[in-house]
């Protein structure tokens, strides 16, 4: 049975009893809650005053098998990827749908938008996908026009050359990968969504997860997993019902 920690604090209002709750939604989890006050949870709890910095340590250190963020700040993710030496996180979101799930990346406004890097993203992302058992995973990459728009603002022009050297550098690489432009509609079935900037990977989970009602996995950091350290990251406000399914991601992902 795989190890799971989850981080929470006293300082997330109602971050304690969400997460003790999405723990005793999952089964088949040796889950451990890293709090800084009482838990009542039915499971191992680590007492500490930085549970989300305690939790970082003992994944690096080898006690857990994966993490989930949880209910506290996000500064034991910027922790982990310092930590790690890696350059970016590579924050990605899954996002359920009918059949199986898509992955959208990047999400954090400050990442992808270069165009070796988007590359790298759109690598991790297969790898990631690979990982849950899809055996060629199909990448659609998602820029500001359509491809026959090419001409009506000089910014449209340059997200679009973005989307197709990010498209043909990925093939290039073997992987299966078609630049769609901005017709997300027609790619929200495949297997990733690689968006050609962070701002319009948020606005996408956005509209599709808090708008439209996708069913969100929590977010996985693709820059620790390459590295071979599950990490999955959480909004501090999510329902236990969101813990609990990026509890079940966690473990899937660390082989349980």
């Amino acid at each position: 049975m795989v190890r799971v920690g989850i981080a929470a604090s006293r300082r997330v209002k109602g971050g304690l009893r969400r997460v003790a709750r999405a723990v005793e939604r999952v089964n088949g989890v040796d889950a451990v809650v890293y709090a800084d006050d009482r838990v009542d949870a039915g499971v191992r709890v680590v007492r500490c005053e930085d549970p989300g910095s305690r939790m970082v340590a003992d994944l690096l250190d080898g006690e857990l098998d994966a993490a989930v963020r949880g209910a506290v700040p996000a500064a034991c993710v910027k922790e982990l990827v310092e930590r790690l030496g890696v350059g970016f996180t590579g924050r990605s979101t899954v996002l359920e749908r009918d059949g199986g799930f898509t992955l959208l990346t990047p999400v954090g406004i400050d990442e992808g938008w270069e165009v070796g890097e988007l590359v790298r993203l759109g690598e991790l992302a297969v790898d990631f996908c690979r990982r849950l058992g899809v055996e060629e995973p199909r990448v659609a990459v998602v820029s500001s026009g359509r491809l026959e728009d090419v001409g009506r603002h000089p910014r449209v022009d340059e997200w679009l050359a973005v989307g197709e050297l990010a498209a043909r550098l990925l093939r290039e690489r073997g992987l299966r990968a078609e630049h769609v432009g901005i017709l997300v509609e027609r790619a929200v079935d495949r297997d990733v969504l690689l968006f050609t900037g962070g701002v319009l990977g948020n606005l996408a989970f956005r509209a599709l997860s808090l708008v439209a009602g996708f069913r969100s996995h929590g977010a996985p950091v693709l820059s620790a997993l390459s590295e071979g350290l599950v990490f999955v990251d959480t909004s501090r406000a999510q329902r236990s019902s969101g813990y609990a399914r990026a509890l079940r991601l966690a473990a899937r992902l660390a082989g349980g």
